[in-house]
């Protein structure tokens, strides 16, 4: 089943899972020059763990991976690939080969269901295996800030981040832990950690200017939003030159002439962010 636009995204995927047990959803990681990494947290959000999300990209930068790898997705395919590279992640992102992720998912059921000590119970099984296992500390660290113990989710999460350099996902457990808390110095130290991994996330940098403009200093909040601002422009003229090009290779045999002016102002649009 393909669907071509956003909005056939959720349309498509709400249909299959009304037949469908689980539904696998290869997604390019930009349509058209329009980023489409954003719409995951949503769909996500939309349809649980029903719903996997492989994101295809050319992009191989750092940067770029972990602004993808932040927003939920279960699989990341950087271009070119195999084949048999291709079957094996959809296969293991369908069903895991190992019984520690099946029994994490458990896990997460029961702290759905606020079986705490049962989930606890389980998760320090899974410790035995996996002593320094960041998922079993996020974990722990989720149920205790549902039972308002936050000195231990604060604890369970800071251990968690020290599992792996590019894992965003126990920072942004203590960022909202401190929000939450409202402790304004921890919460924008962890927004700038996150931002110095993942900067290309231009919602985060709007939060960051936020907490510089409510603590007065303007000059860093100016520096934060316009950031924001040239990341989302950036977008923007993206999607501008692959349209303009789009309509330059459409009329490369009706009229050649206007499908070269086409081109070349796809390519003036571009200017200096040129890639190959």
């Amino acid at each position: 089943s393909i669907a071509h636009i956003s909005a056939d995204i959720f349309k498509k995927c709400r249909d299959l899972l009304d037949t469908n047990a689980q539904v696998v959803m290869f997604i390019e990681s930009k349509i058209n020059g329009k980023s489409n990494i954003f719409d995951f947290k949503q769909l996500k959000e939309g349809f649980g763990d029903r719903l996997k999300i492989i994101c295809i990209t050319p992009e191989v930068s750092e940067e770029y991976i972990s602004f993808i790898a932040e927003n939920e997705v279960d699989s990341i395919i950087v271009k070119p690939i195999s084949i048999n590279n291709i079957i094996q992640k959809i296969a293991f992102t369908i069903k895991p080969s190992n019984i520690f992720h099946t029994e994490v998912e458990n896990i997460k059921k029961l702290i759905e269901q606020e079986k705490y000590d049962d989930a606890n119970i389980r998760i320090d099984i899974l410790l035995q295996e996996k002593p320094s296992s960041s998922i079993c500390m996020i974990l722990k660290g989720d149920i205790s800030k549902k039972i308002k113990e936050y000195k231990e989710a604060e604890a369970f999460y800071k251990e968690a981040a020290k599992g792996s350099r590019l894992n965003l996902k126990p920072l942004q457990k203590l960022a909202n832990l401190y929000a939450e808390n409202e402790n304004t110095k921890e919460y924008i130290k962890y927004l700038l950690l996150m931002d110095k991994i993942s900067p290309l996330n231009h919602s985060r940098k709007i939060n960051i200017g936020e907490q510089y403009s409510k603590s007065g200093d303007e000059a860093l909040a100016r520096k934060y939003y316009q950031e924001a601002i040239n990341i989302v422009r950036n977008q923007a003229n993206d999607m501008l030159a692959s349209t303009i090009m789009d309509i330059g290779v459409k009329l490369r045999e009706v009229n050649p002439e206007q499908s070269l002016e086409f081109m070349r102002q796809a390519l003036e649009t571009k200017g200096t962010d040129m890639t190959r």
